[in-house]
């Protein structure tokens, strides 16, 4: 969904409301994809919901997590959520044509790579976001909700704390 959409539809939640709604991880699109004068808010927001199976991240509608870029393939990534005797999500390059990058390194084909909190993640040359778990991620949406209509680029958004691993 939109970053618009799910600032219309959570804004009213308070911190404690938000936690209770949102105990998972997710995507937030990051500047490059969509040109430099982009708002964030016009940005896409993907939520990893951890209902216990892989997710699908591709260009096609039958992709969990849909990115309708033509870089990005049918299957382009998979996302392992967190099971018995592994605690972080895990992404998986599908044998994409164009490639699953996280922090700039492309991965092998099949090879699950753990995820850390506010890691940067491409698929292909043009699809960029950014990992980030819920207490992140809210930081970031109390932050874009304070800057108003003129909000700050992604790495103002999320904070120090996570400014090493993002892209704009």
């Amino acid at each position: 969904m939109l970053l618009t959409e799910f600032i219309a539809r959570f804004e009213s939640l308070d911190d404690d409301g938000f936690r209770a709604t949102f105990d998972h991880p997710f995507l937030l699109e990051g500047g490059q994809v969509l040109g430099k004068g982009t708002p964030l808010a016009e940005r896409r927001v993907l939520l990893l919901r951890d209902n216990g199976q892989t997710l699908v991240v591709g260009r096609k509608s039958a992709a969990h997590l849909q990115v309708p870029i033509k870089s990005v393939s049918s299957k382009h990534a998979l996302l392992r959520p967190p099971s018995e005797g592994r605690a972080d999500w895990e992404i998986i390059d599908a044998e994409s044509t164009n490639g699953t990058f996280v922090e700039g390194v492309r991965l092998a084909a099949g090879k699950p790579t753990r995820l850390s909190d506010g890691v940067a993640l491409r698929f292909g040359p043009d699809a960029r976001f950014n990992f980030l778990q819920p207490e992140s991620f809210l930081r970031a949406f109390r932050r874009l909700l304070s800057a108003g209509e003129n909000p700050p680029v992604t790495r103002d958004i999320l904070g120090s704390d996570t400014e090493t691993n993002l892209q704009r």
